[in-house]
C-alpha cells in the first residue's frame, strides 16, 4: 500500500470552472480522471476532450468538482450534482494510480460530501462497478453508504478500442435517516426510431415481470411525459450466454422489434463506430450490428434463416435514460 510522507501537503480545491484553473492542474486532472479508469475494474478509454468535458458537464449541472492536491499536484478528484426531491448524485471519484491505497480518495471522497452539505439536501447516492475487485465499493461502504438490491448495464470503450458492458450497483446515505427518492428504475433508453418509440430497461434483478412492469411504465410515461410519444415495444438488456456478443436483448418480436434493436445498438455505441453481436430472445442466430459515420444498421435473424437489414442513419431523439420514475 502506498503511503505519503510525513511531510506531505494534501489539500482540497473547489472548483468554480475548469478552465479557471492553471494550465498545470488542467493537465493533471485530466491524466489523473484517465489514469485512474484507465486500470481494472474499468479499463475504460478516454479522451483528454472527453475527460475535460465529463469534468465541466458536472459544473454545467450547477455541480460541485474538487481537485486534491499532494505536494502541488493534483493527484485526485471528486464530483457530483443535486438532483430534484434533495438528492444528491457523486458522479465521480478517481485518484492517481501511482497514490490510489493511501487514503486520498477517502479524503477527496469527504471534501466532496462536505460541499454538498452545504446544499438543501436529504441523501447521497452513487454508482460503481460490480467487479469484485472494486475497492471503492468498500471504501464507501466503510463511509456509510448502503447497497441497493438491483443494478445496471452500461456501455464502456475498453483500451483497447472495443465495446463491452459493465455491471453498476448503486449505493446511498440518507442525511436524514430516511430514502427519500421517488420509486424509479435506474437506466431505461427511450427512443424514437423511425417514428416507433420504444424503451430499453438496463436493470438487473428486478422482482416483477415485464409482463407487469411494461403496463407500470407505460401509464408512469403517460402521467410523467404527457407530451412526448407513448411507448409502443420494450426490451430488456443482461448479460448475453456467450461471452463474444456484447449482450442479450430480451423483446417481444413483432413489428416494432427492428426499432427495439437500433435503440438498444444507439445506445449502447454512444455514437462511436463499433461492431459486435446481440443475442436475441433464445434465437441461435445473434444480431450483427454496426455503426460507422453516423450509420447504424442491425441484421435481424428471421424466420427460415432470413435477415431482416434495419439502418438508422443521425443521431436517434434519446427522450429519456436515467431515473425512469414509476
Amino acid at each position: 500500500m502506498p503511503t505519503m510522507e510525513a511531510s506531505s501537503e494534501f489539500r482540497i480545491i473547489e472548483v468554480p470552472q475548469f478552465d479557471q484553473l492553471e494550465p498545470d492542474q488542467q493537465r493533471q486532472a485530466i491524466a489523473t480522471y484517465q489514469g485512474a479508469f484507465a486500470n481494472p475494474p474499468y479499463n475504460e478509454l478516454f479522451t483528454d476532450s472527453e475527460a475535460r468535458g465529463n469534468m465541466q458537464e458536472l459544473l454545467d449541472l450547477q455541480g460541485d468538482l474538487v481537485l486534491g492536491e499532494l505536494d502541488g499536484r493534483v493527484v485526485s478528484l471528486a464530483g457530483g450534482y443535486q438532483k430534484p426531491g434533495g438528492v444528491y448524485h457523486i458522479e465521480e471519484l478517481a485518484v492517481n494510480p501511482n497514490v490510489q491505497g493511501s487514503g486520498l480518495g477517502r479524503l477527496t471522497l469527504r471534501g466532496l460530501i462536505a460541499a454538498a452539505r452545504r446544499r438543501d439536501i436529504q441523501l447521497l447516492e452513487l454508482k460503481t462497478s460490480a467487479d469484485p475487485s472494486n475497492r471503492a465499493a468498500n471504501l464507501y461502504r466503510s463511509e456509510g453508504f448502503t447497497l441497493e438490491p438491483t443494478s445496471e448495464l452500461v456501455s464502456q470503450r475498453r483500451q483497447h478500442g472495443g465495446l463491452e458492458v459493465d455491471e453498476r450497483i448503486s449505493l446511498f446515505l440518507p442525511l436524514s435517516g430516511e430514502d427519500t427518492r421517488e420509486k424509479a428504475l435506474k437506466r431505461v433508453n427511450v427512443a424514437t426510431v423511425h417514428g416507433t418509440t420504444t424503451a430499453v430497461i438496463c436493470d438487473q434483478h428486478l422482482a416483477i415481470e415485464p409482463s407487469v412492469l411494461n403496463p407500470m411504465m407505460s401509464g408512469a410515461w403517460a402521467r410523467h411525459h404527457p407530451d412526448s410519444p407513448a411507448i409502443q415495444a420494450y426490451g430488456y438488456l443482461g448479460f448475453p450466454r456467450h461471452t463474444t456478443y456484447l449482450a442479450r436483448l430480451t423483446v417481444d418480436q413483432n413489428e416494432h422489434t427492428p426499432a427495439v434493436i437500433l435503440n438498444t445498438v444507439l445506445m449502447l455505441s454512444r455514437g462511436h463506430d463499433c461492431s459486435g453481436h446481440l443475442e436475441l430472445n433464445d434465437n441461435d442466430r445473434p444480431v450483427y450490428f454496426k455503426v460507422e459515420q453516423g450509420v447504424a444498421t442491425a441484421h435481424i435473424p428471421g424466420g427460415n434463416s432470413e435477415t431482416v437489414v434495419s439502418t438508422y442513419t443521425g443521431t436517434v431523439p434519446v427522450l429519456s435514460q436515467k431515473n425512469f420514475k414509476l
